[in-house]
């Protein structure tokens, strides 16, 4: 029964791995994207059609004055700010508050039968604190910790192999 237990766990938690995953190449391409406007040239963009680029090429000439001017816009400006807001990281309290949900639900059934059965408020209240607030709290940082990570160690490896323990 524990090797029986152990497959199904293993089962249900490959779906979290592969998301893990696409987490580190989502923040991967977030810091190749500012590598790619810190190296911004209008010269080398490319369109399908010629006209495209003749439109493009007097947009920015009438909104930035020259193609130099839009140029530093990009490499300084907008890279900048854009760097900003992907180095806060910041997430949703939501986002911490989720994946609880399910084990709180299961936890209020649990207390809604003792509460039926009759058992003692200090016990009731000492179950409620323990797996609902501790729980809580350790998924909570579990996430925090695993977004970190991702951010920290998203540069891909050099085969997949080991990339996937990486992951």
């Amino acid at each position: 029964t524990v090797l029986v237990g152990a497959l199904v766990s293993s089962v249900a938690v490959f779906p979290c791995g592969y998301g893990v995953h696409l987490l580190r190449r989502d923040m991967q391409c977030k810091k190749d994207m500012l590598t790619v406007l810190e190296n911004f040239d209008l010269d080398e963009a490319d369109c399908t059609f010629p006209e495209d680029r003749e439109f493009i090429l007097r947009t920015v000439t009438e909104w930035y004055g020259s193609s130099g001017s839009f140029i530093t816009f990009v490499q300084t400006t907008l890279r900048e700010e854009l760097a900003q807001q992907l180095q806060s990281n910041q997430v949703s309290a939501f986002y911490y508050f989720f994946p609880c949900l399910p084990v709180i639900s299961v936890a209020l059934d649990f207390l809604i039968g003792f509460i039926k059965a009759g058992i003692p408020a200090p016990w009731e209240v000492s179950f409620v604190i323990s797996v609902v607030v501790g729980f809580g709290l350790w998924v909570s940082m579990a996430t925090a910790l695993l977004l970190n990570a991702c951010h920290v160690f998203s540069a891909p490896c050099s085969s997949w192999i080991w990339d996937a323990a990486k992951t």
